[in-house]
């Protein structure tokens, strides 16, 4: 058990061990899951897919995994119910689809990170993973993908419209994102120029705006997830992920999970006690913030190429105020 103590606001850390886990505000809830739907695969499909529910759309408030085994053995993914009360935003008998893929074609991993839904124009943007430049002397690029959805005159969709979209300049290497305002945060993870990287404000149809850029004038070592709370404070991850994969200089300061107000400026260190933090949510009341951490890596391979399974830590932090 640890906290860090912040000008009103006490972090509360907690961790358990969960695996590919997105979850909710009650972690206690005893009754049986219920598996709501699944999705067959090819055998070969790649991890570039994007695969979205088509019932009702509000934030869950309940527990629920999400499970893409890849490989010839399970080619299925299913989600599954841990709380009965889940039903009232999904329905009973929710569906969802494949709506892109690039098995066919390049078997890129364009659908990586973000996936934020704008209602005003009913498309999604998604960040890729990193992806191989067509220069050898270049670093990978990241690309950008609007997805805008077609729907028929019930609202239910019909047809999509992608387009692979380069980022603007000053936003490299974009990673997690959030909506925000009249678009999209994003996390720029910088590249290996100093002053690279930040959270970047994207205006639907405008240029990115720098909303921050650096820790007391150090650059972040690679920002790469975001959530905005209902009093405005953004939340945001800097991790070791960007020099991991040789986009970033050698990081300068700990992992850390971060608070910005926009409105004062201030930017504070909540925790720095995780080792590969990669995502982050807030409960629905805002009393809860969960990370989780990749830093555990199982071989799994006993013949033939070495295969690694990825496990999940599950940190969770009491979010204390007392103004």
């Amino acid at each position: 058990m640890s906290s860090v103590v912040n000008s009103g606001i006490r972090v509360v850390k907690c961790s358990v061990q969960v695996c590919l886990v997105f979850l909710s505000a009650d972690i206690n809830d005893s009754r049986s899951p219920r598996r709501l739907t699944s999705h067959s695969l090819q055998s070969n499909q790649p991890p570039g897919m994007l695969i979205a529910t088509i019932d009702q759309s509000r934030d869950s408030s309940l527990i629920i995994s999400l499970r893409a085994s890849l490989d010839n053995s399970s080619d299925s993914i299913s989600i599954t119910q841990y709380h009965s009360d889940f039903e009232s935003i999904t329905g009973q008998t929710p569906r969802h689809a494949l709506l892109l893929s690039s098995s066919e074609s390049s078997r890129n991993p364009f659908f990586h990170q973000a996936c934020v839904y704008v209602s005003e124009q009913d498309e999604l943007y998604i960040t890729s993973d990193l992806l191989q430049s067509t220069s050898s002397s270049r670093l990978p690029v990241i690309l950008i993908s609007k997805v805008q959805l077609r729907r028929n005159d019930i609202g239910t969709v019909e047809s999509v419209e992608w387009q692979k979209l380069r980022p603007p300049s000053s936003m490299q290497m974009p990673a997690g994102g959030a909506g925000y305002k009249q678009g999209i945060l994003f996390c720029s993870q910088g590249n290996l120029n100093a002053g690279t990287g930040g959270l970047y404000y994207m205006p639907i149809g405008r240029p990115p705006e720098p909303v921050v850029t650096h820790f007391f004038g150090r650059d972040f070592n690679s920002p790469q997830d975001v959530v905005v709370a209902n009093d405005g404070a953004i939340w945001f991850i800097d991790s070791f992920y960007g020099f991991e994969h040789e986009i970033r200089s050698r990081p300068a300061m700990p992992c850390q999970i971060l608070r910005y107000e926009p409105d004062t400026g201030q930017l504070r260190v909540m925790a720095e006690d995780v080792e590969r933090p990669r995502g982050l949510a807030l409960s629905p009341d805002e009393t809860t913030l969960y990370i989780t951490d990749s830093s555990v890596v199982h071989n799994i391979g006993d013949k033939g190429p070495t295969r690694y399974r990825l496990s999940l830590s599950l940190s969770l932090f009491k979010i204390q105020s007392y103004y």
